[in-house]
């Protein structure tokens, strides 16, 4: 805090000038000066009332309008009035009144530029919605008073109405503390049905307080007999609250009417929410204006034509605020000062003294004084001069320094106490000076250790014991006022006098919390690029080698005689190994941003129910697994092996969780997801329909610090041999890779909680295929790859099914054979990754041999950005690596084009051989 000590001659100095400043301003009007006005055109504004002039509601509109339209433009502006008199002709406007209006609309404005179109209420609303397009294309409408807009139309904005109905209640109840029931005057149309279930919504956790009973809900609830049972209340402990009872079961009513009526009968007082009734009797309420509806809507409009987009201007809800008529508070006895500050009181007396006495007081004063002290004055103002000047040049110096600095500071006296403090402190700390000034600064300033939250050690005392620069404790926690945390660095230093002495300590921090946030982010960011990009060196040879294994091993099965059943067992042996090991690539390959993600609609629930089945076959007894799913199509598009064996991941750790029994429960529902999943922003959601999938286990838990490690690659806290720690960084991958978000909640021996979130989709999942045995065909089939266990297994296998094979090395000798043959080919399966001419180079010469060529493009590891370009240029379909026979069988009779681009289109081209190859050319 900035003290300036003041001598009181000085004071004296200061104080008249002060009193001719405020002479001046009673006797001197004040000169009205105008804005410049901008260069240009006058705004033309067009502004459409539901109702008619002379009722209140639109004139309060109308004068908010003038109040903050004219002082901004002046005479620039020229604002235009229609009034569609909805309030007698409301079901008019949507027949044949409203078309009479709007030919009228397009023969008046028909020559007429309009800049900006303001209209007030529902009926004004609607209408100008059906001829907006027709008359005023592209001119920006703003509307206020409007409960139901629909789709907003582009360059649209406006004020939604809306009525406060707890703000009343607080009102009420801060008032009339002493009310015990309020009676809310409410009848049976629709309107009044839904602001009764609002109203007991917005106050049912103060029910047990204030008992609320409703009026006017009753057949047999007739103003007048309303009005008698009004009158029967007693103070203090009975209120009214006019809600909206303008209907009665004898016709409409006349709200005005009743309302004086009600308040002369009343011995309680009565409160409403519109202040168009302020002079009915009614005492107070937190009122919609029409006044401050006109200077809300035309703030809007002013920004608008001074260049804002509509885009910029969200809608905004009606303002409401505190609303007295002080001339009725007496006659209940309420204490004005009761009310809020910024509660506005209507019909109050006006005191020219009270208005002026600070004014009267200080002439006064400066007459008096001037007379007493002109001679001291003249004495001693040359030497206090230049004293205070220098005094207040050094403070404000040293506070402009002190608020310029980007870091926050706080200085202490020799005992710790806070002295100083600039802004950035006061809003990491939580504390302003005022309440900090003279306080320890361990109370302000509040340090745990982040590690073990523990407290850490307050810097001044160090700093005054040795008299250096001292650094705050790594890992510092500061725990704000506000609840908030932040992560700070830096130093406390001695404030040194020019003797030398110590006479305090400064303390310079900042928050690094977003620093340390990111670096983590980054840290983990890139242990999964390490192995995606180790996945995706291996993955093309491996899975080669594997295709070869795969292919050899089919063959030999076919071979080996049926009665020889523990070779084919041993052969079965070796195609569930290579499998599981092409199915560990793929996983491993989700932790690079190239893994081929097969494109497909999968459901969830079906996907659910086979991996239940397979853990209910291997799980032990003790543990009991269950589900429960929405009701919706659970269809989203993926890869279903990659999400199959998430689900799996999360099962197989909750059962591991559970070694003496428990059980586990998958669980499924829709959401609407309008916002990230996570403020930290790690899943950018996109808003929409997602299913969320909870997989849950009564396990032992996880704790707090394995918590935020889960998702690391090789983390795990099982035994060695025991755990890789790849399971949930796979899942992580593979959630992410299908646009998806995961968390994981957990309490120590309750148990933990998987939830999923992926985004749905309308279409239904393909049935699954009945048969898995080879399909049979004939034909001419080129086989195009660089490694010759493929080609050997691979055309040895087409044979089986029927083929005439013509197999090549690599890309140019496809070519020459393709060259000589292209009439006799019917479909080339082509190697993606081969030395001297890659399979995308291959495929675009074999395209200019023949347009409509045929190529199956078979491939370990291929870019996402390669296979859409061959897409896009006619390939049949796509083979990932490694394939069993019978797959093969399938694509090679119909290639589908099912690229695993995560995005690519689903469909099927199929084509069929009519010219047989030469025998000779037949490998």
């Amino acid at each position: 805090m900035i003290r300036t000590r003041v001598s009181h001659p000085a004071s004296v100095i200061i104080l008249l000038m002060t009193a001719v400043f405020v002479c001046t301003s009673i006797f001197t009007a004040p000169e009205a000066f105008s804005q410049e006005k901008a260069a240009g055109h006058k705004k033309r504004i067009l502004y459409v009332n539901s109702y008619h002039p002379g009722y209140t509601w639109s004139d309060q509109i109308l004068e908010g309008l003038n109040s903050r339209l004219k002082p901004a433009f002046g005479e620039r502006i020229d604002l235009q009035v229609e009034y569609l008199d909805g309030k007698r002709y409301s079901r008019q406007l949507e027949g044949a009144l409203g078309d009479a209006l709007l030919s009228l609309f397009k023969v008046k404005y028909a020559d007429t530029r309009i800049d900006l179109l303001l209209v007030s209420d529902q009926d004004a609303y609607n209408f100008m919605r059906k001829v907006r397009n027709e008359v005023f294309p592209g001119v920006p409408l703003i509307f206020a008073g409007v409960e139901a807009p629909g789709k907003l139309a582009s360059d649209t904005t406006g004020i939604l109405a809306s009525t406060d109905i707890r703000g009343n209640v607080d009102l009420i109840l801060q008032v009339l503390p002493s009310v015990k029931r309020l009676f809310i005057l409410s009848d049976d149309t629709v309107t009044g049905r839904i602001n009764r279930e609002v109203f007991q919504r917005v106050t049912a956790d103060i029910a047990s307080r204030v008992e609320f009973i409703f009026l006017g809900t009753k057949p047999d609830d007739a103003p007048e007999t309303l009005i008698e049972s009004v009158a029967r209340l007693a103070p203090p402990s009975d209120a009214v609250f006019f809600l909206d009872y303008y209907s009665s079961p004898s016709g409409p009513v006349n709200p005005v009417v009743f309302i004086e009526n009600m308040a002369s009968a009343s011995k309680v007082p009565i409160f409403s929410h519109v202040d168009l009734y302020i002079n009915t009797g009614i005492v107070a309420g937190k009122m919609n204006s029409g006044l401050l509806q006109g200077q809300q809507m035309a703030d809007t409009a002013i920004g608008i034509l001074r260049g804002t987009s509509t885009a910029h201007q969200p809608l905004q809800q009606e303002v409401s605020v505190p609303t007295a008529d002080f001339s009725v508070l007496s006659r209940f006895s309420i204490d004005a000062a009761r009310f809020p500050e910024n509660t506005r009181f209507l019909n109050k007396p006006i005191n020219i003294l009270s208005i002026y006495k600070w004014h009267a007081l200080a002439v006064l004063v400066f007459f008096l004084l001037l007379a007493a002290l002109t001679v001291v004055l003249a004495f001693m103002l040359k030497r206090q001069k230049r004293t205070e000047q220098e005094l207040r040049n050094s403070e404000e110096n040293l506070r402009i320094t002190l608020n310029s600095i980007g870091d926050a500071v706080i200085a202490t006296d020799m005992q710790g106490v806070i002295t100083r403090m600039n802004p950035v402190a006061e809003r990491l700390t939580g504390w302003h000076l005022d309440e900090a000034a003279d306080r320890k600064l361990d109370e302000a300033f509040t340090i745990v250790n982040a590690n073990d939250r523990k407290p850490a050690q307050n810097p001044v005392a160090q700093v005054i014991a040795t008299g250096k620069i001292t650094g705050l404790a790594n890992h510092a926690i500061l725990l704000s006022k506000t609840g908030k945390e932040y992560r700070i660095a830096d130093s406390a230093a001695p404030i040194l006098a020019d003797s030398g002495e110590i006479v305090g300590v400064i303390l310079v921090f900042h928050d690094v919390t977003e620093e340390l946030a990111l670096q983590e982010q980054l840290a983990q960011s890139q242990k999964l690029d390490a192995i995606g990009q180790l996945a995706s060196g291996v993955a093309h040879d491996f899975n080669n080698i594997l295709s070869g294994m795969i292919g050899a091993a089919e063959l030999l099965k076919v071979r080996i005689p049926a009665g020889d059943a523990a070779s084919r067992n041993f052969i079965s042996l070796i195609l569930e190994s290579s499998q599981r090991a092409a199915g560990l690539v793929r996983q491993l390959l989700t932790f690079s941003t190239k893994r081929q993600t097969v494109s497909a609609i999968i459901d969830i629930h079906g996907a659910i129910d086979d991996i239940i089945a397979l853990l209910e076959k291997t799980v032990d007894k003790r543990i009991s697994i269950s589900r429960t799913f929405a009701t919706c199509k659970a269809s989203v598009v993926g890869d279903g092996s990659l999400i199959r064996s998430a689900l799996i991941n999360i099962g197989i750790n909750g059962v591991h969780a559970m070694p003496e029994g428990g059980s586990l429960t998958y669980t499924t529902k829709e959401v609407q997801i309008t916002n990230p999943f996570d403020e930290t922003g790690e899943f950018e959601l996109a808003p929409g329909r997602f299913l969320q999938i909870d997989v849950r286990d009564t396990g032992c838990g996880i704790s707090p610090e394995h918590l935020k490690r889960v998702f690391e690659p090789f983390f795990t806290t099982k035994e060695p041999g025991k755990g890789t720690g790849l399971g949930l960084p796979v899942v992580y991958g593979t959630i992410r890779q299908h646009k998806g978000a995961i968390r994981i909640t957990s309490q120590i021996g309750e148990g933990t909680c998987v939830t999923i979130l992926l985004p749905l989709v309308e279409y239904s999942a393909p049935t699954r295929p009945t048969s898995q045995e080879p399909v049979r065909g004939s034909g001419i089939i080129l086989l195009v790859d660089d490694e010759p266990m493929i080609r050997d297994t691979g055309s040895a296998i087409l044979k089986s099914f029927g083929y005439q094979v013509l197999v090549a090395p690599n890309g140019l000798e496809a070519i020459r054979l393709y060259h000589e043959n292209s009439e006799r080919i019917d479909l080339v399966i082509l190697d993606m990754i081969m030395p001297d001419m890659i399979g995308r180079d291959c495929f675009a010469e074999l395209k200019k041999i023949r347009p409509d060529v045929k190529v199956l493009l078979a491939s370990g590891f291929s870019r996402e950005e390669d296979l859409r370009e061959m897409k896009e240029q006619g390939l049949a379909g796509f083979i990932s690596k490694p394939y069993q026979g019978v797959e093969l069988s399938q694509k090679v009779l119909h290639p589908p084009i099912s690229l695993p681009a995560y995005r690519s289109g689903l469909g099927t081209t199929s084509y069929s051989s009519t010219q047989p190859l030469a025998p000779s050319s037949i490998q």
